[in-house]
Order: C-alpha cells, then structure tokens, then sequence
C-alpha cells in the first residue's frame, strides 16, 4: 500500500466519508417500511457511527481485548458482513456467529441477526511491539446510512521487557527489617498498600527487579495521598547492594509525572544499572506515616535524537502556511500555524533508524493560546502508526533532556529505517512545532546468555558456546538476517534406480552382486543407498550438525511434518531428495509458491496418489489432504486459532461435495515421461499426460464450486487452462482465511512451544496475510514468531510452555552443544545417528502415516486444564528408558553400542557400481563422538560446573534441588577423574525432564 508524503496529507478523510455516507444513504431508499437497524455497544456503553473507543495501555504480546455487541433494534432481519476489518496492532479474534445468509451482494460473507436480537465480535489490542494504535473498525451492513458500520479505536502498548511494575502485594515486595502493616485494603495500586509510623529510618522494605540487563532506568512510585502522609518519605534505589540515591517525596501530593493501568505516578529518578538487580527501599525515616505502595521501573537513557524545528532540510520540513518565531522553546525558535483543516504540516524525520523500538517525544513552549488537541501523528517509514492528540497550553511534564522538559508520545516499533512525526493543524486553536526527540529503547547491547539460548534452542538445531557469543555480538534481528542469506545446504541429486529392485524382491537389474549369495556385502549396501532413507538420514544429521543455514533447516523440517510424504512408502531415497530440496528451498519463501511445487513433486505425487488422478477416474487423497493437513483443517478458525462454532459446534471447513470439486482440479498430471524402461522420473515436476509433450486430455475442465462458494468457470481443454485450473484451485485455499492460524500455529508449535496463547498466534497470523504477496513471506513471519515477546525473554515461568524434544532435536542439541565429530575426532560425523533416532520413536523422512511422526493436536496425559503435547505421543516407557541409554552412550566411551566407537565396520568393496560407474563406497559408518573436555577445568569445583550446565543447557534455570543432586553426584567421583566428573555432570541435565522438556 502506497501514502502520501506524510507532510503532505490534507484531510482526504473528511473529504471521502460524506460520499461514503451519500451512496449508503441511497441504498437505503430501498428498505421499505420495516428496516433493519443497527446498534454497536462496547460493554453497556453505545459506540456512535464514527465515534472512538479507547483500549488504554497494554503491555507487548498481552491482549487486551473488548468484545462488541451488535444489536439489530429495527422491525426487519439484520444482515452482518463477517469480514470485520480492524487497524494494524489490533486483531479480530472472533467474529459473528449465526446462520449464513445470501442477502449482502455477491460472495459477501453475512450472518443474519434477527430484530431485538445481538451479536457478538471481539477485537483485541495484542501488538507484539510498543506503539501507539489507532484507526477503523467496520462491518458491512443492510442498513441504509450505515454501512459499512465504523468507529475508531485508539490504544498504547509499551514493551514489557523495558518495564516492571512490582506491587506491595506481590512477590519480590517484603519487609526488610521493623515494623510494618501490609495488606491494607482500599487504597492504592491494585487496591492494597502497605504503611508504617515515622521513625528512625529502622522500619524498610524493599521492591526487588531481578534479571535486568545493565542500562539506564526510570524509577517512578505510586501510593494513595492524605493529609497525614510524610512529607519527606526516602526512597533508595541499589545497584545489587550499592546505594545509587536517595529521593524524598512527598506522600500528600498526588503522584502526577505521568499516569498508566489508573494511577498517578512520580519518578523518583533515572539511574544506570551496572548489574542486573535494581532494588528500591523505603524506609520509616520520615516525619509521618510511609505508604508503601507500588514501584515501576522502565528501561530508557539510551542516547537519544533530537530534530528541532531550526534544521530545515536536514529533517524539519513545512507544508502549508507556517511562521518561524525567535523567543520561545528548544534553541530559543519555534514554528507555528493557526488552526485550521489539516492541510498545513510539519514533520520531523528521522533516517538510518536501526529497526527496534523507539520512544518518541516532544516539547513546545505553553500557552493560553495554544491548541488543546494538537494531532502528532507517528509514522514507520510511509505507514501511520498512530496519533496522539496533547494539549499544548500545558508544560510538556514526562522528563528532561537537553536543556528542556520533553513530553511522551508513546512507544513504536520501526520496522524500516526511517520514523518520521508530522504535526498538522487539524487542531481548535495555534499549533505548535518545536522539537521532537527520539530514543531507542528495549535494545540491550549484548541479549543476555538464558535468552540467546532460548533462540538457539528455537532457531537452530542446538546452541553451542561459540554460537552464543556469536549472536550476542550480532543481536538477534542480525542474527536472523544473516540467517535469511546463508548458504543452504543440500541433499544429493541420487540416481534413479529400477523400480523391481527393492529389499522384498530377488529381481536384479540395478544392484550389483549375486542374489542368490547370502549375505552378499555389495548388493546389501546397494540396497541400503539406494533403496532406503539411508543417504538422506545421513545427510539430514550431517547438515544439522554443521550447516550454516540452522534455521532452515529447522523451517524445512518443521514444513515436513506438515507436508509429509513417507520412505515407507516411497522407498528410493532418489524419489525423496527432490521433495527434500522443495521444502529447503522454500522454508524462508512464499507459502504459496510451496504449495504449487509440492503439487507436482513426483514422490508427494505418488504418496497421496495424484499422479494418474484423470476425469474418468478421480482421486481424492491428494486434495483431501491438501486441505485437511496442509493448509487449512477440517474446522473453521478465527485468527488465534481458535474455532469458530454455531449452535452445533465447531463450523466444519469444507465437506464431501466440496472434496468431490476441488479433486477435479487435481486431475490429468502424471509423472514425467522415465529416462529408462521401469525407472520412472521422480526428479522432475509431474506433467499433464505424463508426456514430453504435455496433453490435457485427462483433465477435467467442468464449471467447479470452491471454498468459499467460488465458482471456477467451465472451460475449453487446453495446456494453459489446465494449469490456470491448477493455480486458481490453489490461490483459492491460499486465499481462505483459515490458512494463517492453521500453519502459523504449527510453526510456533515446532519452534516454540505446543500451547501459544491466542494473542501470540493472532499476531504471527497478522504478520503472514499482510505478506501473501511477499516473496519472503516466511522471513517476516519467522520473525514474528521468534521475536514476539512470548518466544522472548530470560525465564519462562507459565507451566503449559514449551515443547518436548522430539528424538531428532534432542539428538542434534546434544550432538551440537558438545562439538560432535567423528568417532576417532579427526574429521566431521558421517551423520550416522538416524539409529538413535528410531530408538527413541522417531525414523527419520519414514513417518507411519500421512499424520506425520505426531499430530500437532494431541493432548498431552493428565493435564488439567488439558494442554497440547504432541511430541509427548513417542514418550513411551521404552523411549523413556533408551532416551537416558542415548545419554549414557553419548558421553562414556566404551560402553555398549557407544556413540565414541565406529558402529560398524568400515571395509570399502574394490570396484565400481555397475549403474553409476562410480567407485564403491565404505559399506559402514565411522561413527559419532562427542567432546566433554571444555568442561574439564570445572570439574573440580561441582557447583561451579552445575552453574555453566545450567547456562547452556537451561537458560540459567537449574532449580536449587536440581543442583544439589549434581554437585553431590559430581562430588562422589573422585577429583583425581575429571572426565568422569564431567560426564557424570552431563549425563545427569541432559536426561533430566527439565532439559528435556525446551522451554
């Protein structure tokens, strides 16, 4: 979507709505004598036709979320549109119920609300980055003169992260020492505050801010004033145990610097952390009663930027009628305008922004004069994020900086690298432009370790020491970046091979060697390489421990057990490979450009049977599961992932006469003609006819209904219109609304954990419609998924988050973490470890069905409330036990079938293969083996090697009684073994649930 220079913006709006409301109003001619009407309520409160609702503050990644109640107060039935269009920042996480109804134009989906009756839909405000939001609701109607139905919505989000608020009722409040009354009910920050009688300063307690990152921060407090309230109460901010000052403030003044969630607050000060604790004590040192209320504290004092309205051509620029004026404000000169439309402009603009977040001030000097209503608009490169309105005949009040007192416009998130604020004078009297200023904020030079590692853990196959020096050096929006363009790496281009030949028949034609000699070693490693998963497990375990691209890999991995074929079906790793490299290739792209390649893989092709689907004889497995496990599911969703219902339940997708069309898209491709007589062509996308030259005879070219009741045409047989067929059948399950929730919550599923809150998947789903025509559709919505809040942050204390390891990621985290490579150390593994694997339930590119190695909605055992588990279906009491043998195998050397060992003998047959002409290859792996020794200078200190586990391995998040059985099982290995006392060490957090369990 393209705007208008933002200095340039008349008010397009007002001139617009009128013939908006005239062509309504004309339809409306129409109604008759008994109408329909509408009514909005937010609450018991009723929204006007172009009236406002504010959503006040919420902090990033938590919704807060208002449902509205639609009324029809008129004689004749109501008919609602479904698609309710919110404003960026905001997400409609569930829309009209109701019976469908064909009363709205043409493909306009509407529900009918019958007279006296309601409706409901909730919107929420759930950005996952600070900002101040604004804009449109609306919902087209019948009614005349209002429809569509719009009102404003407006809210503020600050990033949760920059600040904390800590409450006299909760924890890391306490007494320090003397005597004090808590809980007392009726006053005060979430209706409790806490006092003490003056004194000698004994009396103190303390609000405690753990696991902050060193930087500057605003202290502010609250409490509840009276009469009787010390004038003087000390409050002392520490650095860990070192006082940084002391503020005195006066409890019988209400709090005013700024307010948030109710409350007044006063800022006891900025001060710069060096560590990571900030404490702030109140003692009774003062001349009356010492409330103790609440303390917040927020990240800022990052260098900030300053454009005053002197710089002209240098980023302060006018449209419009404006004075320049010596005498008042930032450098003694302001510039100001006369109220008017909105046509007149000022903007401040800010070029080569890193991306991050930002707060955004601004300063004027007051008057009586002055506009009430001043509109400081904020936008992200040409995109509006939201406008706040101040009152320019008071004090700008919020903090002080160069000289002057500056004035908050809020938090936003740039996304580009320009921020710019326009000033215009749609305002009630003169407007005034200073300076404006902004700060990046939430950015920590260098992320903390637990939260680098938490991302590695989600991004790649497992973290190492080295990497996690690497990202905190980059940050984690570079990291990904350079993850977007690394290298990719690859599956072999394997000959195709004679479909008789396979390890159940005798018939030889491609493996050399005697069939008839038992045991032959050079027709079994034929078979093996050939006619089994075996080179692509390898290579997969291969490129997980050493390639670059980690985090396509992942994403490839993660599009696999959406989009599955099996070896157990297609068994020549050559018919494999190709559909291996699709989902590679595609992993950072477009989802829709991999649902046209995946369509005519030749091995999804023969998996789920489209390959020979014709007219005559159609076949419904491929489109079948096309929609049910693909893309969109058997049930309709909102954009949290939720399902929708009606008075019988959840509202089914699609049905059988539905299956029955969209499989008559599908028909008439066959594979690409074989290169050689029983070796059919797996390597290149199936053909129409299965010829050279492609023939559409096959093909069924018949009028189709669709989702979502669209009509394909009927239309003459042809090439061209076989393949136009093809496309339009995909761009119609692209384009339905259920795509997003379904896939983009099996990604956060996979990457970050099996229970996502509705807020986090409605905005990762924001994030993949808004890019459906972006050819790196998926780089964005990966980074909504790892960056949002809920994938952020150094602990994570819900009970439900996380996801078990499945068998390949706790095999590749393992192998990764402890430099693994091959048994005797002299070259890289040869990626043999797919064994390991299959003990623990998981064979590798062979799942047992169509449902993949787990469904992604099973609920895990004894969960109450019942919770998603899905990697929890391999947890049996047998891969219990062989996970823990994995360990123990991994980190001893020479125990039974160890990974320090070769697994099999390494002989290499003399000659060449008869198909390929190649030399022959080892007909056994070399193994695997992993290196403890890093540790080895920790081992004789065992709680100081349990802290460096607990780091790399859980985030820092190694509980007391946890450590205190690895120190006491460390120190029962003599200190004279300090091998033994690191594997000891190893063995015990790498089998242990809560390693086990990423969280």
């Amino acid at each position: 979507m393209s705007h208008s220079p933002p200095c340039a913006r008349a008010s397009w709006l007002k001139r617009a709505l009128p013939l908006l409301i005239v062509a309504a109003a004309g339809a409306g001619l129409l109604a008759g004598l008994n109408s329909p009407d509408v009514q909005v309520q937010d609450g018991a409160v009723v929204v006007p036709l172009g009236g406002t609702v504010d959503f006040g503050t919420a902090a990033a990644g938590a919704a807060a979320s208002k449902t509205f109640t639609v009324t029809n107060t008129g004689t004749a039935p109501l008919n609602v549109a479904e698609a309710i269009a919110v404003p960026p920042g905001f997400t409609l996480m569930a829309s009209f119920p109701g019976v469908p109804t064909s009363a709205l134009p043409t493909n306009v989906p509407a529900y009918t609300i019958a007279p006296s009756a309601s409706a409901t839909f909730t919107v929420a405000l759930n950005s996952a980055t600070a900002g101040v939001f604004a804009g449109s609701v609306s919902f087209q109607n019948d009614v005349a003169g209002k429809s569509p139905f719009t009102f404003q919505v407006t809210g503020k989000v600050l990033p949760p992260p920059s600040e904390r608020i800590v409450d006299d009722a909760d924890p890391g409040f306490g007494v320090v020492s003397g005597s004090w009354f808590l809980g007392f009910v009726g006053q005060g920050w979430q209706n409790t505050v806490g006092f003490a009688a003056a004194g000698d300063g004994s009396s103190v307690v303390a609000w405690t801010f753990p696991n902050l990152q060193p930087g500057q921060y605003r202290v502010s407090t609250t409490w509840y004033p009276y009469s009787n309230r010390a004038t003087n109460a000390p409050y002392t901010v520490l650095d860990g145990s070192t006082a940084l000052g002391t503020t005195r403030l006066n409890q019988q003044l209400t709090p005013n610097d700024f307010g948030e969630g109710g409350s007044g607050w006063k800022d006891v000060g900025v001060f710069t952390l060096a560590g990571n604790t900030l404490t702030v004590r109140l003692s009774n040192d003062a001349d009356q009663y010492v409330i103790a209320d609440a303390v917040r504290v927020e990240r800022v004092g990052y260098p900030g930027t300053i454009i005053n309205d002197s710089q002209v051509g240098s980023g302060f620029g006018t449209t419009g009628s404006w004075e320049y004026f010596i005498g008042q404000g930032l450098q003694n000169d302001v510039t100001f305008t006369a109220a008017g439309d909105g046509s007149s402009a000022a903007c401040w603009t800010f070029t080569n922004v890193v991306p991050g977040q930002y707060r955004v001030a601004t300063t004027w000097s007051p008057y009586s004069n002055r506009a009430t209503n001043a509109p400081y608009t904020v936008l992200d490169g040409s995109t509006p994020v939201g406008t706040v309105r101040v009152n320019q005949q008071l004090a700008p009040n919020d903090f002080q900086d160069a000289g002057i007192v500056w004035k908050d416009l809020g938090f936003v998130a740039v996304t580009g690298n320009t921020l710019t604020v326009s000033l215009s004078n749609d305002a009630d009297q003169y407007v005034i432009a200073d300076a404006v200023r902004i700060e990046r904020v939430n950015a920590p030079t260098v992320p903390s370790t637990a939260d680098t590692v938490r991302l590695l853990e989600q991004a790649t196959w497992g973290p190492s020491s080295a990497l996690v020096t690497q990202v905190q050096g980059l940050g984690f929006a570079a990291w990904l970046d350079q993850q977007f363009t690394a290298a990719a790496t690859s599956y072999p281009t394997l000959p195709l091979y004679n479909t008789n030949d396979n390890v159940t028949n005798n018939v030889t034609t491609s493996c050399y060697g005697d069939p008839n000699v038992s045991g032959n070693p050079a027709r079994s490693a034929c078979l093996r390489d050939h006619y089994s998963m075996y080179p692509l497990q390898n290579q997969f375990f291969t490129n997980a421990l050493y390639g670059g691209d980690q985090l396509r890999q992942r994403v490839a991995w993660g599009l696999h057990k959406i989009w599955v074929i099996s070896g157990v079906d297609v068994r020549q790793s050559a018919w494999v490979a190709p559909y291996l490299q699709i989902l590679s290739s595609n992993a950072l792209g477009n989802y829709r450009t991999l649902m046209g390649q995946i369509t005519l893989n030749a091995g999804m092709g023969n998996y789920l049977n489209m390959a020979g689907s014709s007219k005559a004889a159609p076949n419904e497995n491929y489109p079948r599961e096309l929609m049910q496990l693909f893309t969109i599911g058997l049930t309709e969703l909102n954009p949290d992932g939720s399902a929708k219902t009606d008075a019988n339940g959840p509202i089914a997708t699609y049905n059988q006469a539905l299956v029955n069309n969209v499989t008559r898209v599908f028909t008439g491709w066959n594979f690409a003609p074989a290169p050689a007589p029983g070796v059919p062509d797996y390597i290149d996308p199936m053909r129409l006819g299965g010829q050279a030259t492609e023939n559409p005879v096959n093909h069924d070219f018949g009028a189709k209904t669709l989702l979502r009741g669209f009509v394909q045409p009927a239309r003459t047989s042809s090439v061209a219109n076989a393949y136009a067929d093809l496309n339009e059948g995909l761009d119609n399950i692209y384009a339905h609304p259920n795509l997003g929730p379904f896939v983009c919550k099996q990604l956060i599923q996979q990457l970050v954990t099996s229970n996502p809150t509705p807020g986090y998947v409605a905005r990762v789903v924001d994030t993949f419609n808004r890019n459906k025509a972006n050819a790196n559709q998926m780089r964005e919505v990966l980074k909504a998924i790892l960056l949002d809040p809920e994938a952020r942050g150094d602990r994570k204390d819900v009970t439900n988050y996380g996801h078990l390891r499945e068998p390949v990621l706790y095999i590749n985290n393992l192998m990764r973490l402890f430099d693994a490579k091959s048994a005797d150390r002299t070259k890289p593994s040869d990626g043999y470890l797919n064994p390991d694997a299959v003990n623990q339930g998981q064979d590798t590119f062979r799942p047992p069905s169509v449902f993949s190695y787990f469904s992604p909605f099973k609920v895990a055992v004894g969960g109450n409330p019942p919770v998603l588990g899905p990697e929890f279906q391999l947890l049996t009491t047998s891969t219990v036990l062989r996970r823990a043998n994995f360990v123990n195998q991994s980190v001893t050397p020479n125990s039974t079938r160890t990974i320090d060992v070769v697994r099999a003998a390494g002989t290499t047959p003399s000659g060449t293969d008869p198909a390929t002409g190649l030399p022959l290859v080892p007909t056994g792996p070399f193994g695997t083996a992993v290196d403890v020794s890093s540790l080895a200078s920790l081992a004789a200190n065992p709680s100081a090697l349990a802290d460096e586990l607990s780091r790399l391995m859980l985030h820092g998040t190694m509980t007391p009684e946890m450590k205190a059985d690895v120190v006491t099982a460390v120190t029962a290995v003599a200190s004279n073994n300090p091998t033994k006392r690191v594997r000891t060490a190893v063995y015990l957090v790498a089998s242990s649930m809560q390693y086990q369990v990423q969280r």
